[in-house]
């Protein structure tokens, strides 16, 4: 991004001769297409988890230390994005989603903790699916 605004002019001197300290990656960058004046921008910092060697990796604490760092930067928002395999138990996910939201509370941090299991289905899409293997009209 630092080298996007450099090369495009929008940097003085002073602002480009910056550097942030700890370089942290922005996986996800984005904003809303309508907005009067400037734009509200949201980084989010993805952490995908999976099973590797009956093991949750990567370790719960990686991406918070992440997204911590993309607040220095002053954005508007920053979201810390927990995606999980589906051979992740619902216990697990569950225990690292509380484990997370209550190390944010704690540190009163403004991190935002949404929290995905790809693969496995919705609650609503399993009673539809159901509904829909029980009635051949439905189907």
């Amino acid at each position: 991004m630092h080298k996007k605004l450099k090369t495009e002019g929008l940097l003085s001197q002073d602002e480009i001769s910056i550097k942030h300290p700890f370089h942290p990656d922005i996986d996800v960058l984005y904003w809303s297409k309508e907005y009067v004046g400037e734009p509200v921008l949201v980084a989010s910092e993805v952490k995908y988890f999976r099973l590797k060697s009956g093991n949750v990796y990567p370790s719960i604490y990686q991406g918070v230390g992440e997204a911590m760092m993309l607040l220095t930067f002053g954005f508007d928002h920053v979201c810390l994005w927990h995606l999980f395999d589906p051979e992740v138990p619902s216990d697990t996910v569950s225990k690292y989603k509380e484990l997370t939201q209550d190390l944010i509370q704690d540190t009163a941090s403004p991190i935002k903790l949404p929290v995905m299991v790809f693969g496995r289905p919705s609650k609503r899409a399993e009673r539809l699916n159901h509904r829909t293997s029980a009635d051949p009209k439905l189907a």
